[in-house]
């Protein structure tokens, strides 16, 4: 597993082989077959290995939703080809034919689920898993956008992503005053309703 990792972090998915992993381990070519049973299968592992981490390191992190996606952006950042791993789509059928692996994936977004439920606790489930996979969808594409650079040319002067992981956060903390805003009757209909009464 240490020496798949390796490779993909070196050269990506397409390098990575069990007649390789063999080789670095210092095996035999069929070894690695009595553990997995094609390279689809290894990387399957790989990727459950990748989620595994990836919901520790948001586990570990400080705060409440902020820390959450900073931890997010960081994983992302240092580990892109495993993330590009874990979010692909070499997985087909990934519930019947990766089962473990699936369970991880859903394990870390069940952690992003919490901490929108923690925002919005008089919200229902379906709400809360509605607007995690917009915070999903958000810092997610933040991190493809910051591992191909594009967050430089609009945000020259911008360090870190703290200003933008804040401005995320503070947008999902509106959401309930904004709903709010867009349920409360607006004084042209009150007036009608008076004058129909």
């Amino acid at each position: 597993m240490e020496a798949g990792l390796e490779l993909l972090s070196e050269q990506g998915k397409e390098a990575v082989s069990l007649r390789e992993i063999a080789r670095k381990c210092r095996v035999s070519p069929r070894a690695p077959y009595q553990h997995f049973a094609d390279k689809t299968d290894f990387l399957a592992a790989l990727a459950e290995e990748g989620f595994k981490e990836f919901g520790a390191a948001m586990a570990r992190a400080e705060g409440d939703f902020s820390g959450l996606a900073q931890a997010y952006l960081d994983f992302a950042v240092r580990k892109p080809a495993l993330m590009q791993l874990m979010f692909g789509d070499d997985f087909e059928d990934r519930a019947k034919r990766n089962p473990t692996l699936h369970d991880a994936a859903l394990a870390t977004f069940g952690q992003l689920e919490e901490q929108i439920a923690r925002l919005h606790p008089d919200r229902d489930e379906r709400s809360h898993r509605l607007l995690a996979v917009n915070a999903w969808a958000l810092i997610h594409g933040l991190s493809e956008l910051l591992r191909h650079g594009q967050l430089a040319h609009v945000l020259p002067g911008e360090s870190s992503t703290k200003a933008v992981v804040d401005s995320a956060v503070e947008l999902f903390s509106r959401a309930d005053r904004g709903d709010a805003q867009t349920r409360r009757p607006s004084s042209s209909s009150k007036k009608k309703e008076r004058r129909s009464s």
